[in-house]
């Protein structure tokens, strides 16, 4: 059946009711999606540890593709107890069957070209977000 309200200014408010619960339902359900999200990276951020690649000391942890950018992003912004600084760079893995795939992160307030550190592995990217993949037999891949 056609709606008997035509979208007109004048129709707004009766229009805006009919969706006030699923309005409501939607809000509730992504504040519930959003700290289930929260919650991952505060367990992913908490498992992290110390590494060293290429000389830049920074944290590292395991993370799902979905979370990886930022996670990455949130480990960089961790304080190193070293320096009383962030670490400025975050790296994230993930493992694959024949590889393990790193993702790195740098704070955009550093001089600290991670696509750089990225091509010293064969990989690439941008200045301040770039990976690269490794063999599970490789140095890297054991940290």
């Amino acid at each position: 059946a056609r709606d008997q309200y035509a979208p007109t200014i004048e129709n707004v408010p009766i229009l805006m009711g009919r969706f006030d619960n699923q309005i409501s339902m939607l809000l509730t359900e992504g504040s519930a999606i959003l700290a289930y999200r929260t919650m991952l990276l505060d367990n992913m951020v908490h498992v992290a540890r110390p590494a060293d690649i290429a000389g830049h000391r920074m944290l590292i942890s395991a993370a799902p593709y979905s979370l990886g950018s930022t996670l990455g992003e949130r480990l960089a912004q961790e304080i190193d107890p070293a320096t009383g600084q962030p670490y400025g760079v975050g790296a994230y893995y993930i493992d694959h069957n024949d590889n393990r795939q790193f993702g790195l992160r740098a704070l955009g307030d550093n001089d600290i070209d991670v696509a750089a550190i990225a091509e010293g592995y064969g990989g690439g990217g941008h200045v301040k977000a770039s990976g690269f993949r490794v063999e599970h037999t490789h140095p890297l891949a054991r940290i």
